[in-house]
């Protein structure tokens, strides 16, 4: 029973990890994107470059936060997705009513092939 709700919490949680990894840090790259975009046109096309390079120093700030977010984010699903197989593996985990799964075999059979020009 406990177990249960300790399952539903972390996929619960998964979920919002997996909607911040999908959401928020494409966003943030998109935003400086659009701030490494903006003061390059500022700073080096139109000669502005007091408009310019906050922006480019702030695209910076930007791409770092994003990699450090999806680094951390990544890092924890994968915790996540390992802590399920190994529970899967312990079979721990509550059935699923008419989901069948052969855990026999773990490679399909190989078709009658020809190896090679044996006569």
């Amino acid at each position: 029973m406990m177990q249960c709700y300790t399952l539903r919490i972390m996929e619960s949680v998964s979920s919002i990890l997996m909607f911040l990894q999908d959401y928020l840090v494409p966003i943030i790259f998109a935003l400086g994107l659009i701030s490494f975009i903006y003061g390059y046109v500022n700073s080096f096309m139109l000669g502005r470059g007091d408009i310019g390079h906050p922006h480019l120093l702030r695209s910076l700030m930007f791409f770092t936060v994003a990699l450090i977010c999806y680094g951390i984010l990544a890092f924890i699903l994968w915790s996540f997705s390992f802590y399920s197989t190994f529970k899967e593996e312990q079979g721990n985990t509550p059935s699923r009513p008419g989901v069948e799964v052969d855990r026999g075999r773990s490679l399909l059979p190989t078709p009658n092939a020809p190896t090679g020009n044996t006569q």
